[in-house]
Order: structure tokens, then C-alpha cells, then sequence
């Protein structure tokens, strides 16, 4: 599998010693696949065929003229398009391919689940993320990750769009499901990356910026003269003249999206004034950066590494209490009940039935038909 997404990776560099044994490899494994009946490989080949479709489209660019080229593409987006619209829902309506779930339209629709498919509100994990959590997984990268975001406008490549994209649908993902919290924090790492690391360089070099010969210091020392050489009168109508305003967070925002590979010699140099300015920010940089590993830790340790089955509080004198209930349980039925018993009981409990009472279950955490639970609640209320 790792493999498999390692050459999926490469495949965007379409030189032909390399496309022509992953493509190769792509579809021995689609068809391996295909026979022993994996059918979570299919998003990878969607992926696949996509890439296949940018070095088709990059092999006719490479024989054709600019202009048959996009003639080509403007003929081939419509009747793809409409080819592939028919299909879909032809083969929707047939029955071959499912419906969008409820969980699709609840990233789009906060609202949906809990008007129509009340169950999948149930689920905590679907619930909208609060601002805590934010803070409790991301800490101060919370801060940095919207700085890095901006950066990347500095040098729009390819590397730069992606980390924009990803970070605007990921963010826009995770405030609505608390799951997808997974998906925000790769792109959270990359820009807060960039952003320390732009931090550290500028405050890391010793160059302090030039500091500008005032012209106007002689002529302000001849009385009655403006500091421009210019004539008292012209400078009063200059000065009655109303100035553009422009405010700090716009000249901000303009330097950091700045080019970065515009030409530098007809700029002055810029720097950090003082020794102990950048000794106090790296400083405060470094200590942030410990208290962040620091912050890990413990969240890790105490958050996310105790298992859902053995549960931990606190006694009233500090002390550490460990409910055991749910594996005793399990245990219980697995000692006390015959083989070939099922257990009907609320789906969240589905899975560790299965695991550690190795009993099989009415519904588990991967039962998509709604009536099976709809039966199974009514049973269980009865």
C-alpha cells in the first residue's frame, strides 16, 4: 500500500522512464484488486485515471500548435463532460452506483443530518468542531498556520497553490466534522513551518537595513527654504493637496505579497536593528517551540493514547481511579455465552463486541442500511 502511494505520488512527473512502469504497476494492481474484490482502491484509481488524462493532454500539447491544443481541450471538456454527466446518472438511476450518503451532504449542509438522518448527528465524531479543539490540537500553530497561508502568495508555484487549496477546503472541513481534523493538520504543520522558518531567517541575519543620507538636514539649516529646494508657494499648495491614505495593514499586506524574485539592487537593504531585538524573538521562538513538543506530550499521553474500553478519572484526593466496567462485560459474554450467539445492543458498541467478546453483532459501526437500525432500536426499547 505504501508503495502503491509512493509511485501514485510520482506519477506528476511524466517522464516517460517513469510513467511507463507506473503505469504498468497501476494496473496490475487495479486488476489484482479487481479479482479479489477490493473496492477501496477505487478512489486511488480515479486518481490514476486523471493522471493518465494531464500526459495525454501533455503528449497532444507537444505535437499540435497553442491554438489546435486549446480548440482540442475546449472539444474535449464539453463532450467529456457530457458523456460522463449521462453515464452517472444513467447508471445512478439504474441502480449500479449508490446515492450520496448522508455523511456527503452533511459536509455541505450542516443542517441535514439532523433534519433527516437524525442518527448520524448522534455520532460525536460528525459533530462541528468547537474552538477548543482547535486549540487543544493545534496550540500556537493556530496562530502561525494563517501567516504561512499568506506567504505562499509570495511565490505563486505550483507547490504554493497546492498548500492555498488544501488549506482553504481543509480548514472549511474541519469546522464541520471534529473527524476531519485529521485532514487540517498536515497543511496546519507545512505553513506554520514556513512561517517559523521565515521568522528565523530574517532575525537570524546579522545585515541591519541602510539608513538613508537625509539630503534634507543642509537646506533645513537656510531659513524660509523647504527641505526639497522648492519655493515656499509651491510647497503651501503642495501641502493643501490631500494625501492618499493608506493604512498600516494595507502596505502589510503588500509586502508580504510581494514577489519575492523581484530585483533587489534597486531596494535598500533591510534588516533587524540591534542585537538584542533578534535575540529576544529567537529566543521567544525557541521557548514556544518547547512548550509546543512539551504540549504534544502530554496531549498525546493523556488524551489520545488510553484506550475507549478502560476508562480513567480522578479521585476526590488526586488519585487515579480506573473504571473497568465494558471489558468486564465483554468478558463476560465471552465466557458465558454459546458461540453462535449474536448480541443486539447499540451500534457504537459493535466493533468491541466483536473484538473482545467475539460474539457478532445485529449492527456495528459499518451497517449503512437505516432501517436495520430503525428495527434494532425498536427492539431494544421494547
Amino acid at each position: 500500500m505504501l508503495l502503491e502511494r509512493s509511485l501514485v505520488c510520482r506519477c506528476p512527473s511524466w517522464a516517460s522512464n517513469r510513467s511507463r512502469p507506473v503505469s504498468t504497476w497501476q494496473l496490475w494492481v487495479r486488476l489484482v484488486s479487481v479479482l479479489v474484490g477490493i473496492s477501496l482502491l477505487m478512489r486511488k484509481a480515479a486518481v490514476f485515471g486523471l493522471l493518465q488524462i494531464v500526459a495525454f493532454a501533455q503528449l497532444v500539447r507537444s505535437h499540435v500548435s497553442d491554438q489546435q491544443f486549446k480548440n482540442l481541450v475546449k472539444i474535449g471538456v464539453v463532450v467529456i463532460g457530457l458523456i460522463g454527466t449521462l453515464a452517472f446518472g444513467l447508471l445512478t438511476y439504474k441502480g449500479w452506483i449508490a446515492p450520496w450518503t448522508g455523511r456527503f451532504y452533511s459536509l455541505w449542509d450542516t443542517g441535514y443530518a439532523k433534519k433527516y438522518i437524525p442518527i448520524i448527528a448522534s455520532v460525536s465524531e460528525h459533530q462541528p468542531t468547537a474552538w477548543p479543539s482547535f486549540f487543544m490540537d493545534l496550540q500556537f500553530l493556530i496562530f502561525l498556520f494563517p501567516a504561512g497561508v499568506v506567504l505562499c502568495f509570495r511565490q505563486l508555484r505550483d507547490e504554493h497553490i497546492f498548500v492555498i487549496i488544501y488549506a482553504v477546503m481543509a480548514s472549511y472541513f474541519a469546522g464541520v466534522m471534529v473527524r476531519l481534523m485529521l485532514t487540517l493538520t498536515p497543511v496546519v504543520c507545512v505553513t506554520a513551518a514556513i512561517t517559523l522558518s521565515t521568522v528565523l531567517d530574517t532575525y537570524a541575519d546579522p545585515s541591519e537595513p541602510d539608513i538613508a543620507d537625509d539630503d534634507r538636514s543642509e537646506s533645513s539649516n537656510v531659513p524660509g527654504t523647504p527641505a526639497n529646494g522648492a519655493s515656499p508657494a509651491a510647497t503651501s499648495k503642495k501641502a493643501k493637496r490631500p494625501a492618499i491614505p493608506q493604512t498600516a495593514l494595507s502596505s502589510a499586506i503588500n509586502e508580504l505579497t510581494t514577489p519575492a524574485t523581484s530585483s533587489t539592487n534597486k531596494r535598500a537593504r533591510k534588516g533587524i536593528f540591534g542585537m538584542d531585538t533578534r535575540l529576544v524573538v529567537i529566543s521567544h521562538t525557541l521557548f514556544m517551540l518547547a512548550f509546543f513538543v512539551f504540549h504534544c506530550t502530554w496531549t498525546t499521553s493523556h488524551a489520545y493514547s488510553s484506550p475507549s474500553v478502560v476508562l480513567a478519572s480522578s479521585n476526590p484526593d488526586g488519585s487515579q481511579h480506573i473504571i473497568d466496567d465494558f471489558r468486564e462485560a465483554y468478558y463476560w459474554l465471552r465466557q458465558n455465552t454459546p458461540q453462535d450467539a449474536v448480541v443486539m445492543s447499540w451500534w457504537d458498541y459493535g466493533y468491541q463486541i466483536a473484538g473482545m467478546a467475539d460474539r457478532p453483532t445485529l449492527v456495528d459501526n459499518n451497517t449503512w442500511n437505516n432501517s436495520t437500525f430503525s428495527e434494532n432500536v425498536l427492539h431494544i426499547c421494547q
